[in-house]
């Protein structure tokens, strides 16, 4: 048989090209872990889409390095949202933590954090009023492609029938004030279902009394959220660990995700600000602290193994609320020495999370220092003792020679 070998080489290069070609397109789809550390203190912010009324304050109604996101105003009915439009991956989960601060107006309507399927071409604002921009209000539409909604709801309507279906949870007949409340996925008109609804002390906080929230997100194929408050006192869970992907009618986690923040007001309004966000992976992460020596005569090694041992990252030691020192982990592990004075200690270790792994902390471990470490007891020295030896020598040779010219 005769191989046409100019061909054969036509045909072997074409498949070199496409094998190249297919390769390549796989390595555009593949995603790393994903993190960010947005401020909004600042006049922009790089990658984030601004719809309605949105803006940064920085610059304009607060000095240029002393902004927030403002996600509405006190106008009538007015709606606003701040996307992150930058696919990320969903393959780690997430974690976010930021500040707020709701404030200014008449007490209503609320924010919300929420995500959005990645692939979405052109994100939307979603509903005012009772839909805090993340979910529908009736007739209007709620935002595209939506996942999770979790609504921070002064006035409370973002728990009742007006902002989306009611089927996993009982929506709440009429509004229910200072309102936690989570919803599904949805899209425009459809979906949006209440998920869980909590209610809390006061959404409303001013800047000067701002909070904390933590919401973490663990990867595929058990999908779970827990929401976190910290409002002075450290973080109280309000939703702990909540497996959405059990829910019938839950969308399947996408790829990849957009985040965002929305914020309404309806008749009545208040100011919606966010601040200081950082986002990192929502795989579970667990911190053990040991602690070796004694605290009353020298130095302790406060020593922090963080698990799985892949977790990069620093660890933080505590003294109560003191930061003793910041350690980078190598292998799952960080150590710290330090002295601890008399009196009682309460020692921690808390993880700061990374792209894959969520924040953790460890338990807390009480050292009762009663007394500082006794000075040891005066032990003579090898000088002393030579001293001590050479003065008695003398005393000897000169009594040895008053005795012998005694007996000349």
């Amino acid at each position: 048989m005769l191989i046409n070998s100019g061909r054969w080489f036509d045909r072997a290069r074409t498949h070199a090209v496409v094998t190249l070609a297919c390769a390549a397109a796989l390595q555009t789809t593949a995603w790393s872990a994903f993190s960010l550390n947005e401020t909004f203190r600042n006049s922009t912010a790089p990658n984030w889409l601004f719809l309605g009324s949105a803006t940064l304050t920085s610059g304009a109604a607060d000095t240029v390095g002393a902004g927030w996101l403002r996600l509405n105003t006190t106008s009538f009915s007015a709606v606003g949202s701040a996307i992150y439009n930058t696919p990320f991956s969903s393959s780690d989960g997430l974690q976010a933590t930021f500040t707020y601060a709701t404030y200014g107006g008449t007490g209503a309507d609320g924010f919300a954090f929420y995500l959005i399927d990645g692939s979405t071409a052109s994100p939307t604002v979603g509903a005012k009023g009772s839909g805090l921009g993340y979910s529908r209000e009736a007739a209007i539409n709620g935002v595209t492609n939506g996942y999770l909604g979790i609504g921070f709801d002064e006035w409370g309507n973002f728990g009742t029938a007006f902002a989306g279906t009611c089927i996993q949870v009982a929506c709440n007949p009429t509004a229910v004030h200072d309102t936690v409340a989570i919803r599904g996925s949805g899209n425009l008109l459809v979906g949006f279902d209440l998920y869980s609804k909590q209610t809390i002390a006061s959404v409303a906080a001013l800047r000067t009394q701002n909070r904390k929230v933590r919401i973490t997100l663990t990867p595929a194929p058990t999908v779970a959220v827990t929401v976190e408050l910290d409002s002075g006192s450290g973080f109280v869970k309000l939703v702990d660990s909540l497996v959405i992907s059990s829910i019938a009618g839950q969308a399947a986690m996408p790829a990849t995700f957009k985040l965002g923040f929305s914020g309404s007001a309806g008749a009545l309004n208040n100011f919606h600000e966010i601040r200081d966000l950082v986002i990192g992976g929502g795989n579970t992460s667990t911190t053990t602290l040991t602690v070796n020596g004694d605290p009353a005569c020298g130095p302790v090694q406060l020593t922090a193994a963080v698990s799985p041992p892949a977790a990069g990252g620093s660890v933080e030691f505590y003294d109560g609320t003191t930061l003793l020192g910041t350690r980078a982990l190598s292998s799952g592990s960080a150590s710290l020495s330090t002295d601890l004075s008399a009196g009682a200690h309460t020692l921690s270790a808390k993880y700061l999370g990374d792209s894959s792994y969520a924040i953790s902390a460890s338990g807390n471990i009480t050292k009762d220092v009663a007394t500082v470490c006794p000075s040891p007891v005066g032990i003579p020295t090898l000088t002393e003792w030579g001293m001590a030896a050479l003065s008695l020598i003398l005393a000897v040779a000169a009594f040895l020679g008053f005795n012998r010219k005694r007996v000349n």
